[in-house]
Parts: C-alpha cells; structure tokens; sequence
C-alpha cells in the first residue's frame, strides 16, 4: 500500500516535491480508504495528478516507474561500472543537490516502511531503510559514502548483512542485492516494488492490443464478468472471442541471433488478439477484426485488462493518461472500480494523470494534485486540499477558470498563424 512518494533533482523536478495518499479529515464522497494503524484518516484509493502539456505529470510517474526499476534491477541488470538510471534537471538554475532523490513510505502486512536512496549517474550515495511496528521507529540499515563505514546496520535487521554489504556494487542498491540473496527480512521489502507496483501507458505502440494467453482478460472464468463490463461500457459489444496471431512471414525474422528467434516466435505463440461481437439486426454477434475497432476501444480493453489484474491482487497501478481515447463518463466508470470498496475489496490502488476535468467531482478533494511549471521550467506539486474548498463547490469549474493551478495558459494560436502568414 502506497502512502507518500518524493522526489528531487529528477527531469523537470528541480526541488523535493511529494505525492501523498494519506487521508485527511474531509467528509467527501466517495469515502473509501484504507485502514492502516496510526492514520486517523486512513489511506486513499486513489491520486489523480493534473496539470497542463509537458508541466511534469508524466515525469512525476516516471519518477516512481524509476525508482522501482532500480530497486529490481540494479544488482541482476547492470554490470560493475555501468550507468544508473540518472535524468536530473537541466533547465534553469542548478538543483541545490548535483543528486537525484527518491523516498517512498508503503506498507507491507500492515507495517510502514520508509525507503529511500540518492544517486548520480555512476553510484549510490546514500540509501536508507526504516520500519515502524505498532508505530515506532526501528532503523534497519543506512548507506551513506560519506561515513568511514558506509554501512550501519539496526539490531532489529537480522541475517547476513555485512556479506550482503560486501556484495553491493557501488551502482546497485542494497535492497536489490539483499533480495537476490534471499534475505529474510529485506526480500518482501523488494517483493513490494517487483510484484505489487504495476505500470501502463495509454500511448499505445501497435495498432491494436494484444494480450498474453495467460493475462487476466483471458483468464478461465473471466469472460461472463468480460462481457458484463464491456456491455455496460456502451461500446455497442456484446461478446468477445480471442484468436491466434499470425507468425510473420520468415523473411521478415532473416537476420536475427537464433536465440532472439526464438524468442519472438515463443512470445508471439503465446499472444492472442480479441476479436468482439457488435449486436447485429438479429441479435446475433457480428465479430470485427481488432484493426477495424476504434482507438477508444481498444484503449478500453487495455484498461480493462490491467485492472482486473491489479483488482485481483490488491496492488499498485502507476497510468500515465488515463483518458486518453475515452469518454469521460468512461474514465470516471474504471476510476470508480477502486473508490467503490464492493469491487476493491483486496486494496488495489490507482496513480494516474489526466486532462478530463470532469473527474476532479468523481474522486476526494484529498485525491487530487495539480502539477505546473514556474518561468524556469521547475515543475511543482501542489495537492487540492492545500486550497480553500468545500465538498459542494463546482471544483471542475474552478480548475476550468485557473483558480485551482495546473492549467494551461493558452494563447491565441490562430491570431500567431494569422500573424506569420506567408502570401
């Protein structure tokens, strides 16, 4: 369960920014949070970030999408000697720290855990790990290069740790070398970032999705809950069949390693195409080849098909432009499946961006962040509740207005066309 993210020196994020999804005491609908010991208020749902055209939502996500596949890969990925994922801010004055920063609070079988590190492009600088049982503070270890031993270890952190320090590379974290030796305690720790944080883009790099035979669109048992959810999605779809993809055409795959081969013909013999069943004139289905479908359509499978996983499980999910391609009572229909506790009842929880201003009135006031951009190009978090408001007020109507922050401030780009004309 995610609870607070922060970041600093990363892309547009100049200075320490954070995204929280603990709760606080507004009385809105709908009121769905989790509960977690020592938060009055619980743990929220859902976090909708907006703002306008490159202000830095997408790099606030990218932030966390990094910080987890460092924890994953560092040790197993890169070599001795080999670069970290480094992206800090390059625009305008200098960060105060020539350091990327991430910190993260989540808990795991009801216990908080505080993590973080600080790095450059060729080592870690320093990373750090807390646990709070019942509430108080226990330090399990802390890494800092600047110490004469680098490595301090808290009583409470058993098993081999100073031979896990020995085998943590200068570019790779401790976390991920603990995990890849199988220690007790830190092994659910990097479990929490390698399986409970999913991602998923809606900027699609095919012409239509195709799904894994074993996702869970797919799954045995699924297709009566399918074809229920595609039905009440008025896309005028009624059923749905999967077929095989066909394997290209030899020449095509000339060139490749024989191991490469091999795996793309494995992976495309385990891929599956939807194909779905419109209401014909006499009720029967009529079946479209998926390239015939619509954007809308198939970004909509491709929702519907990562958060029935993310349901299931109870996990994380990270969307980068939720609406992208989709009517906006549409979004605000999958944003509900995680702030309705009927269909969340094991915990899953969304981060997404957004432009559809219609959903800030379907989600808490405390679920909403607004990211903008200063003259400097510094992209800055700020959180809805930071703002005088109450749960009857039109909040879509006031971020429309600008009197929320994170909106655009368009000029008249027919007026620059009519300005520039060339006879």
């Amino acid at each position: 369960m995610l609870l607070r993210f922060g970041v600093e020196n990363f892309r547009s994020f100049r200075d320490p920014v954070e995204l929280s999804l603990v709760g606080t005491r507004f009385k809105d609908e709908p009121d769905h949070r989790f509960s977690l010991g020592g938060l009055k208020h619980g743990v929220l749902p859902v976090a909708a970030i907006y703002g306008g055209n490159a202000s830095g939502k997408s790099n606030l996500l990218a932030a966390i999408e990094t910080m987890r596949a460092e924890v994953v890969g560092s040790f197993v990925d890169r070599k001795p000697g080999g670069k970290m994922r480094f992206s800090p801010f390059k625009l305008g004055d200098a960060a105060e720290t020539p350091l990327t920063s991430f910190d993260i609070d989540f808990a795991v079988d009801g216990v908080r855990y505080s993590y973080g590190f600080r790095y450059d492009a060729t080592r870690v600088h320093e990373e750090w790990l807390y646990a709070f049982p019942e509430g108080y503070q226990q330090v399990w270890f802390h890494r800092n290069i600047a110490e004469d031993d680098p490595f301090y270890f808290g009583p409470n952190l058993l098993g081999r740790k100073q031979t896990i320090a020995d085998l943590t590379r200068p570019n790779s974290l401790l976390l991920s070398a603990a995990a890849q030796n199988n220690h007790r305690q830190l092994t659910p720790i990097y479990a929490w970032f390698a399986q409970r944080c999913a991602f998923s883009n809606s900027l699609m790099g095919r012409r239509f999705p195709v799904f894994r035979e074993d996702s869970a669109i797919l799954a045995p048992g699924r297709a009566a809950l399918v074809r229920d959810l595609l039905a009440r999605a008025d896309v005028g779809v009624s059923d749905f069949r999967s077929r095989d993809i066909p394997l290209p055409p030899a020449d095509s795959l000339r060139g490749l390693a024989p191991d490469v081969h091999e795996e793309v013909i494995a992976e495309i013999s385990r891929s599956k195409a939807l194909e779905l069943g419109h209401v014909g004139p006499d009720g029967e289905p009529i079946y479209l080849n998926p390239s015939e479908e619509s954007q809308g359509t198939h970004m909509l499978l491709m929702h519907m098909n990562v958060i029935l996983e993310v349901l299931q499980k109870g996990v994380l999910l990270v969307l980068d432009e939720l609406d992208a391609s989709l009517h906006p009572r549409l979004s605000a229909a999958l944003v509900a499946m995680f702030t309705d506790p009927e269909s969340n009842p094991n915990g899953a929880q969304l981060v997404f961006s957004t432009h559809d201003e219609t959903l800030i009135n379907s989600v808490r006031r405390d679920s909403v962040v607004f990211v903008q951009k200063d003259r400097v190009g510094n992209s800055t978090v700020i959180p809805l509740a930071e703002f005088k408001t109450r749960a009857r007020d039109d909040l879509r109507r006031a971020y429309h207005e600008g009197r929320l922050g994170g909106t655009p401030v368009v000029g008249d780009l027919a007026a620059a066309i009519a300005r520039h004309r060339v006879e």
